[in-house]
């Protein structure tokens, strides 16, 4: 008897808690896939904390990752942007995955 009362004490608490997605019209998964459209700005732009924060805030992606040149980009994953940098360490191209 003292199961089936704590199960749904359980989950009558657990319904007052649920937060509404910023991306009502998006999985959980898909909320952190990165939207490429806002990378073309950064092309040309020094790495730096801020230009990382902004390239995370505006393509909605979960991790950065940077590479230099010639650094083999390997299996892209949905949820991140990678920053590829050039011979000069400035971002050469930016691309999901």
């Amino acid at each position: 008897m003292l199961k089936p009362v704590l199960l749904a004490f359980a989950l009558a608490a657990s319904g007052s808690a649920v937060a509404q997605s910023p991306y009502p019209h998006r999985s959980f998964a898909e909320k952190f896939d990165c939207r490429p459209t806002a990378l073309p700005q950064f092309t040309g732009q020094a790495p730096s904390a801020e230009v990382a924060r902004q390239l995370l805030t505006s393509t909605g992606a979960k991790k950065l990752r940077w590479l230099n040149v010639g650094e083999p980009a390997g299996k892209g994953r949905k949820s991140r942007v990678t920053a590829q940098l050039d011979a000069q360490g400035r971002i050469a191209t930016a691309f999901c995955g």
